[in-house]
């Protein structure tokens, strides 16, 4: 069982080493694909032409949030913090179009709104997702 848990720590300490490097790479962008560089892509790019179903509106895109939110829970790490609340503010833009209000709403502002309010206590997530 020690060889287990050693590996999976080190695992752990890996995983937290590359998402520091990745989180500080694409912190202003809402991430999906890799293009033949390595280089993310970003869903909330405004000045590329999006499908109504893509682009900002993508039904992943609260993931991104979500494990930057699950990185900030294990680290305490700010910086964490401050990236999901980007992804969150520029989602918030799916509720002023229609085809933002989709039946995949909720993984996109679970993983967000929702997260930030139950880590944090922040009035203006809790306002978004309408807790009571």
């Amino acid at each position: 069982m020690q060889k287990y848990e050693a590996w999976a720590d080190s695992m752990i300490e890996k995983v937290r080493e590359k998402m520091k490097w990745v989180s500080a790479k694409n912190r202003d962008k809402i991430p999906y694909q890799t293009d033949e560089n390595g280089d993310y892509d970003d869903r909330s790019d405004t000045s590329r032409q999006w499908n109504l179903d893509d682009g900002l509106n993508w039904w992943t895109n609260g993931f991104w949030a979500g494990i930057m939110w699950l990185l900030y829970q294990d680290t305490g790490e700010a910086q964490y913090a401050e990236i999901a609340r980007v992804s969150e503010e520029k989602l918030e833009k799916c509720f002023q179009d229609f085809y933002g209000l989709h039946h995949d709403v909720g993984f996109m502002f679970m993983l967000t709104a929702a997260a930030d309010y139950r880590l944090t206590g922040s009035s203006r997530s809790r306002k978004t997702i309408m807790v009571k």
